[in-house]
């Protein structure tokens, strides 16, 4: 099992953080055998941190965008965060997904 998280950021730049580290934490406890894959922690990567360097704006959301479908694309499940058809990238992350075939998991 691979979930990834999916939820409103952009919309939410006060709080998501500390919302997706919380689903985190929920994830791991009901599903321990599962690896979770947290945009949050995709931050720390060298390529993500090149991009906000060359790139801003619309052309930083959508390299983020296309990072992020690439990850969809290898889990077995989204887990959709509570406002996740408020925020445009969630909402693309849940059609991939589901387009796939992964199973959606939704926040209560």
């Amino acid at each position: 099992m691979k979930i990834y998280i999916s939820g409103p950021i952009t919309i939410d730049p006060e709080h998501w953080r500390e919302h997706f580290a919380d689903a985190e934490e929920v994830l791991r406890f009901k599903y321990p055998e599962a690896e979770i894959i947290n945009p949050l922690t995709l931050e720390d990567d060298p390529d993500y941190i090149e991009a906000q360097e060359h790139l801003e704006g619309e052309e930083l959301y959508n390299w983020v965008m296309k990072r992020d479908i690439r990850y969809v694309t290898e889990c077995t499940h989204i887990y959709a965060l509570k406002g996740w058809e408020a925020s445009k990238g969630a909402r693309l992350e849940v059609f991939v997904g589901t387009s796939l075939g992964l199973k959606v998991l939704f926040e209560i």
